[in-house]
């Protein structure tokens, strides 16, 4: 518990501490008492560290730290929205670069209409500010209040003999490792303890791991109790989550790590550190909490990692159970609706529609939530499944200023509000699988967007997500490319106009690191040529690619000859993901030199042997998957010896394929073969008795049953004793 509160202590200080600095965004008396404010919270945090050293577990310290917890949401989210109204639009504006920007006397014109913008802008917010302003200094008063109530609970600092008491237990425990020589045995002694006293012993392993678990760890893991039992999650769509709802500081987004830990290779290895996105900081809490047991792996993408998780059973009523506990999600809240929101919204509504579907329920609920005084302050939305949701309510969503994470996926809508550049905090942007073709402005301004992911294509053939966003539905990519959203990191898939004029404006997104077009029209091959020499203007900083032919319906596919020139192709090396649908002329110098590349994805490519030899010989590559028309050189895929040394896992799609093959010494590191067809009348893998390192094989169509019986005595032999899993028509089963 203290843990949980000193961990949102933390995140509280450090946007007092960039507040305090800028001394332009407090006025009047705001300034007192947001150091009021921020001298509390110090001392508060000060004692809270000691508390967590010593893991105190009174009742009258553990509600103390709850009201704590309740105080600093508030008062961060208060801050926050004062910050809005002081700064608002007027310090989003930006000018434009050009030649009169030498000028002395348009500069001197600039500056006076900056300065008239900004105070029309702060008479404009004179009300808002006062409101806000009279909220933070109520929330002065509950500070005090607060800190006088340690008091008459008696929380202190602990003796000095608490924590040597901790020290001894700890030094007791390490010498009997020590003496046991290993933890297995400690593991093993605990469940013998357990089976003696009839407790339960996947309870208290549960209670085990996470008193083991860094306390720094643990706000991740509980925020999964607001969730339902056995809720598949995304990890990216997780990891956004958490930035936006605040469990990654904004003042730990510069954390600085040895170069040797997770160093991306384009880096100057001279640097001995570089600085983390948050990005990268919420997908090593995920990696955490996978590596504990706390998470199971639900789908595996093609390089490897974990594409989507679930939580066990008993896990989750553990981490909810202590959520309520410790006062980490809001009680507040009907539980369906939770999930929807920022897991602090203080948005009261325990009634919740009986019956229908959930996502019209919530959809329905919307005026209600939007209702509470809070609903201005939620920082996470997500929509994704919602139906019936109106002009009216995409209104309201537009009146939550300090909204960070938003997300329409997967919803009815069908166009975006005309006043969503109000949401000058979003960063995440998600309007997949939506009927969304055109946003409600040319020249839309979202500062602080990071992550914009688009596109619909509607699923064939059990296609999955990854193939239905990569779609030839999508928003034009114009309005991304101004050069004014300095912070897109993410930005798929959008569509190239026929001109590609907006392609000049890539170089100029200094922080992407994933991009995602889609070309159609008649001039494909000089779009390639344009976008690749964009891309070779970034110096190495794009990470993931994906690029789409669509020519409207008509079979898709450009066989129209492009060039990629030499620095291009050098910039290109540091691409660790690509994915291309529909190039099936200049393949082969695309890829040739990706030694990067960990994983690549080709659909409807016709490409022939000699760009598989060339695969072959990635050396980085973990993760190959071949979607419908991606090789038709012939009917089988053969892997020749010395070839694929990195590849961990393949998936092959389609009928084109009817065959695959592994020479002696093919593909050594070979974990995972997913195969989906429509009919097979052969064996459909041979040499898989070469493959050491395999450990499962799924078959997905329809096959006779002479090749499943096949199939099954394989890998019966097979000495890793591989997981065979065959999703096959039932009338094919034997």
């Amino acid at each position: 518990m203290a843990g949980m509160a000193q961990g949102a202590v933390d995140s509280l200080l450090g946007r007092l501490t960039a507040l305090l600095v800028d001394e332009a965004q407090l006025l009047g008396g705001v300034r007192g008492d947001v150091e009021f404010i921020k001298d509390e919270m110090e001392f508060m945090n000060g004692l809270l560290l000691h508390l967590t050293e010593a893991q105190h577990r009174e009742h009258q310290v553990r509600a103390w730290m709850k009201q704590v917890v309740g105080l600093t949401r508030d008062c961060e989210a208060y801050v926050e929205l004062y910050v809005q109204s002081v700064v608002g639009v007027g310090g989003a504006h930006s000018h434009r670069n050009g030649d009169a920007a030498d000028d002395g006397r348009r500069c001197v014109v600039l500056g006076v209409v900056h300065r008239l913008r900004r105070l029309v802008q702060l008479l404009r917010t004179v009300p808002a500010r006062h409101r806000v302003a009279t909220r933070i200094r109520e929330l002065k008063v509950r500070a005090r209040d607060v800190g006088d109530r340690r008091l008459r609970y008696g929380v202190t600092v602990p003796s000095a003999s608490e924590p040597q008491d901790i020290l001894k237990k700890v030094r007791g425990r390490r010498a009997e490792v020590a003496e046991m020589h290993s933890l297995a045995d400690v593991l093993q002694g605990y469940l013998r303890g357990c089976v003696r006293l009839k407790k339960s012993i996947g309870k208290q392993m549960v209670m085990f791991c996470y008193e083991e678990l860094p306390s720094g760890y643990r706000k991740f893991l509980l925020y999964l109790a607001v969730f339902p039992k056995c809720h598949i999650m995304k990890r990216t769509w997780l990891a956004r989550r958490w930035i936006a709802d605040g469990l990654i500081a904004a003042h730990t987004r510069d954390l600085r790590i040895a170069a040797s830990a997770r160093r991306d290779r384009s880096e100057h290895h001279h640097h001995r550190h570089r600085v983390i996105s948050s990005m990268d900081e919420a997908e090593h809490y995920f990696d955490a909490l996978f590596t504990r047991g706390f998470l199971q792996p639900h789908e595996m993408s093609s390089g490897g990692k974990i594409k989507s998780c679930t939580v066990h059973r008993q896990v989750h009523e553990f981490i909810a159970r202590v959520a309520r506990d410790v006062n980490f999600v809001d009680t507040r809240l009907a539980p369906e609706l939770a999930q929807h929101l920022s897991i602090h919204n203080g948005i009261g509504l325990h009634s919740i529609l009986q019956g229908g579907d959930r996502g019209v329920v919530v959809a329905a609920l919307l005026p209600s939530m939007a209702a509470s005084s809070q609903w201005k302050l939620l920082k996470v939305l997500d929509l994704q499944g919602c139906k019936g949701l109106n002009k009216k309510h995409l209104r309201s969503i537009c009146e939550i200023v300090l909204l960070k994470y938003l997300s329409f996926r997967d919803s009815d809508v069908v166009e975006l509000p005309k006043q969503i550049d109000k949401l000058q905090c979003l960063e995440t942007l998600d309007i997949r699988q939506t009927k969304v073709r055109a946003l409600p402005k040319k020249h839309i301004f979202l500062p602080m967007l990071k992550h914009f992911l688009a596109g619909r294509k509607p699923k064939v053939d059990g296609a999955s997500d990854e193939d239905a966003t990569d779609s030839e539905e999508t928003v034009p990519m114009g309005p991304f490319c101004n050069g004014r959203m300095k912070n897109m990191e993410v930005l798929c898939h959008v569509q190239v106009s026929h001109s590609g004029d907006e392609l000049d404006g890539i170089a100029q997104l200094e922080k992407l690191r994933k991009l995602g077009v889609v070309l159609r029209g008649c001039k494909n091959a000089k779009l390639i040529d344009d976008l690749l020499h964009q891309i070779g203007k970034m110096h190495g900083r794009l990470r993931s690619l994906s690029i789409r032919m669509a020519d409207g319906g008509g079979g898709g596919g450009t066989e129209e000859a492009w060039t990629l020139t030499q620095d291009a192709s050098a910039l290109l090396q540091t691409l660790q993901s690509l994915h291309i649908s529909g190039i099936r002329i200049g393949l082969h110098q695309l890829i040739q030199d990706l030694h990067q590349l960990a994983k690549i994805v080709l659909t409807d490519t016709c490409f022939k042997e000699g760009i598989l030899r060339a695969l072959g010989k990635l050396r980085a590559l973990r993760g190959l998957k071949l979607g419908h028309k991606s090789y038709t050189e012939s009917e089988e895929l053969s892997f020749k010896s010395q070839e694929f040394l990195s590849l961990r896992f393949l998936e092959v799609k389609g009928s084109d394929i009817t065959r695959i093959s592994f020479d002696d010494g093919a593909a050594p590191m070979l974990e995972s073969i997913v195969w989906s067809f429509t009919t097979m009348d052969m064996v459909p893998i041979c040499g898989i008795r070469h493959l050491s390192k395999l450990r499962k094989v799924e078959l997905n169509g329809v096959c006779n049953q002479e090749v499943l019986r096949k199939a099954r005595l394989a890998v019966f032999w097979h000495p890793n004793e591989p997981v065979l899993k065959l999703n096959v028509a039932a009338t094919s089963v034997p």
